[in-house]
């Protein structure tokens, strides 16, 4: 059985699969929209400021733990050298 589509069929059936998602976000802006009426609440910020905190966690305390290593180690080993003399 050979299946034979035309492109505006095709797309059809693509907006069918991928449009659903689309149709959610669209009533979840209008739902916004409702709700804070133009303006960003006080929920909305506070979620919006610890999803940046979240993000940037962990590379900072990677960091900071490497370069604190760094520094341990480093002013141990000059503390050695320069009591030996």
């Amino acid at each position: 059985m050979v299946f034979s589509a035309s492109s505006y069929q095709i797309r059809e059936i693509g907006e069918l699969v991928h449009g659903f998602g689309h149709l959610k976000k669209k009533k979840n802006k209008e739902r916004e929209r409702k709700n804070s009426s133009g303006a960003i609440t006080r929920e909305m910020k506070g979620k919006l400021g610890t999803k940046r905190l979240k993000r940037l966690e962990a590379p900072v305390f990677f960091l900071s733990s490497i370069l604190f290593g760094f520094w341990f180690f480093y002013s141990g080993k000059i503390s050695y050298f320069t009591s030996k003399g």
